[in-house]
C-alpha cells in the first residue's frame, strides 16, 4: 500500500514493535518505507502508544525526527528529560541513547522521520 502515490493511513493496519522487546505498547504503521522507486534517504512511521506506554533507553543507528500530534509525555535523550506535547518536534541523533514514555491520559501518535530508512520486517 504504501507504495502506491496517494493512500489512507486509516486503511494500514498497526503494526507491533518487535524491535524492543522491553517496550510496553508501542505500535506502528509504515507510512514511507521499502520503497527505493521512492527514496531511499528516508522512512516515516506514525507511532502509537497507550497511556503509560514506554519504551526503554536504547539507541538505534539512524537519525530521526519525532512530530507529536496528539497526547503528552516525556522524551530522555543523553539522560536529559524534555516534556513533550502536541506540536513538540525532537531530534534524535544516530546513536543517542533515548526513551518515551506516554504519561498522560489518551494516545499518544508521534511521526517518526527516519535517516537513513529503518528497515523493518515484512509481517
Amino acid at each position: 500500500m504504501q507504495n502506491e502515490m496517494v493512500f489512507s493511513m486509516d486503511d494500514m493496519p498497526w503494526r507491533n514493535l518487535k524491535e524492543l522487546p522491553a517496550a510496553r505498547g508501542f505500535k506502528y504503521k509504515a507510512l514511507v518505507c521499502d520503497d527505493p522507486g521512492y527514496t531511499d534517504t528516508y522512512s516515516c512511521e506514525l507511532v502509537a502508544l497507550g497511556p503509560e506506554d514506554h519504551s526503554v533507553a536504547h539507541r538505534e543507528e539512524w537519525n530521526h525526527t519525532l512530530i507529536f500530534l496528539e497526547g503528552q509525555g516525556e522524551l530522555t535523550i543523553r539522560g536529559q528529560k524534555w516534556t513533550v506535547t502536541k506540536g513538540s518536534v525532537a531530534k534524535v541523533k544516530a546513536g543517542d541513547v533515548h526513551l518515551l514514555t506516554n504519561t498522560g491520559d489518551e494516545q499518544m501518535l508521534v511521526l517518526t522521520i527516519y535517516d537513513p530508512p529503518r528497515p523493518r520486517e515484512k509481517d
